[in-house]
């Protein structure tokens, strides 16, 4: 993630936890239980990362991920729902060095249940053949084997 997130996102994020929690009432010590994470963290999640003296905090994206799963949330929409931007995708470079670098970094960022299917589907476009697209293939089709003279 870059830079700091919306706090008025991250503040609604924190009150659809403590209506969550309220709602099956559970103390934050029992909810935070359920999501992995400290009493504390759960708390500061819950108050939008205002600490009790007022100050803003940012919790680490990890937790806020934790406590959204916990709650339910869709894993592809808890970050921006607490108001966390994407991590831009760096350029494409044409060196295959930097090609592979990044892809072990977007590997890196991958939430745990999906490597398994990424792993596989890099080794599939490592292994694959070149093949014609559907537009090349019509392209193929339009042009004439034979030019008459």
């Amino acid at each position: 993630m870059t830079g700091r997130p919306d706090v008025a996102k991250l503040q609604a994020f924190g009150r659809s936890l403590e209506e969550w929690r309220l709602a099956r009432t559970l103390s934050h010590a029992e909810a935070a239980k359920v999501a992995d994470v400290s009493k504390t963290t759960w708390q500061n999640i819950e108050r939008g990362g205002l600490r009790y003296n007022g100050t803003q905090s940012f919790p680490l994206a990890k937790n806020i991920v934790k406590t959204g799963r916990a709650i339910g949330l869709p894993q592809a929409d808890i970050l921006a729902l607490a108001g966390y931007a994407p991590r831009p995708l760096p350029a494409v470079t044409e060196t295959p060095s930097a090609l592979r670098q990044q892809a072990l970094d977007l590997v890196t960022h991958m939430p745990e249940e999906k490597l398994p299917l990424t792993v596989g589907a890099l080794r599939g476009l490592a292994e694959a053949k070149p093949v014609l697209s559907p537009l090349d293939t019509e392209v193929q089709r339009a042009q004439p084997e034979h030019e008459d003279d």
